[in-house]
């Protein structure tokens, strides 16, 4: 028998008098769904905190914390189209760092499709004030590959906890109101 049916037949027994399952196996199918979009959630989480913390120490490694100090995307290694794309107006990121506008233009009047042209030539920086939370929030300890492998084991461990105790949930919660309720149905 193929694992695969091992793990579905734990569930195709199911059967509960006032609990309305029709197909008990419909469970598994949205344990694995729930758990695909934890996974696809950690990894682009882990991606994104990538690109931000090497756009924030690129201004902290040059010092540019006021406007006099502003360096361009270039000078501060993160002129990719990514991370070009994690400074776009409105994004988390622009609450930490200041983009100032090539002298002549204004980033509200550019059409969607000009903004990263205009990011390229912008000159960025970190205001003194949020050089301290950004250090902690974007520290260089925890943000890697470790913190990732430990999400997605917890992940795992609490999908297998799942599959494992939900059916004794739910028959006590069938139970319960077979109690309460009596026996028919």
């Amino acid at each position: 028998m193929p694992f695969w049916e091992l793990i579905l037949d734990y569930y195709r027994e199911l059967y509960f008098t006032h609990l309305d399952i029709a197909e008990p196996v419909n469970l598994v199918y949205l344990m694995l769904a729930v758990y695909l979009g934890i996974l696809i959630a950690l990894v682009a989480s882990f991606f994104y905190k990538q690109t931000t913390a090497r756009i924030v120490w690129g201004l902290l490694g040059r010092e540019a914390l006021a406007p006099e100090s502003a360096i361009t995307a270039e000078e501060g290694g993160f002129s990719g189209a990514r991370y070009l794309r994690a400074l776009r107006p409105r994004s988390m990121l622009r609450k930490t760092v200041v983009v100032l506008p090539p002298e002549g233009e204004e980033e509200s009047a550019a059409a969607p499709r000009e903004i990263p042209g205009l990011l390229r030539r912008s000159r960025f920086y970190l205001p003194i004030e949020k050089r301290e939370p950004s250090e902690r929030r974007f520290a260089r300890r925890g943000n890697g590959v470790p913190a990732l492998i430990l999400g997605i084991a917890a992940a795992t461990a609490a999908l297998v906890l799942i599959y494992l105790f939900l059916p004794y949930f739910l028959r006590m919660t069938d139970n319960a109101l077979t109690s309460i309720l009596g026996g028919s149905v």
